[in-house]
């Protein structure tokens, strides 16, 4: 087993009593390669926050929008994939998610959550998924 699938096995822990399925794990294994430039595109240089950005997509999104949804994280944070961020408005994290959507973090463990990448990464794409596969709730959509 090569490192990038070892690792994709290795998170779902020694411990986890679940037990993933062979799609659950390729799919972690094309996310894992994803994050890490495998495959396209390089890494050299990219930060942790980054790293995560890149893999919480790759868990979500279809693989057609992940160089899309990357580049408006990219900017949606100024240029930094700072998870912190916060917004002029209020927006939080990664994907700068309005706290209009307040509400879609109940699950999640609160409004707070929103400055844990793979939180926000599912917020953004239940409202990505709510638009029909839309990103026009980010103005910088057009930009990517």
């Amino acid at each position: 087993m090569g490192q990038v699938a070892e690792e994709a096995v290795s998170n779902y822990g020694i411990h986890s009593s679940r037990q993933p399925s062979a799609t659950q794990i390729q799919r972690d294994i094309q996310a894992l390669g994803f994050a890490r430039g495998v495959g396209g595109g390089s890494t050299e240089g990219i930060g942790e926050a980054e790293y995560q950005v890149r893999y919480s997509i790759a868990l979500l999104w279809p693989e057609r929008e992940w160089a899309r949804a990357v580049c408006i994280s990219y900017w949606e944070t100024g240029e930094s994939f700072d998870p912190l961020r916060v917004g002029a408005a209020g927006e939080r994290g990664v994907f700068q998610v309005h706290p209009v959507h307040i509400n879609r973090f109940i699950s999640y463990g609160g409004w707070g959550s929103a400055f844990i990448v793979s939180v926000n990464a599912s917020v953004a794409y239940e409202i990505w998924l709510d638009d029909g596969g839309s990103f026009k709730q980010w103005t910088t959509a057009s930009l990517c």
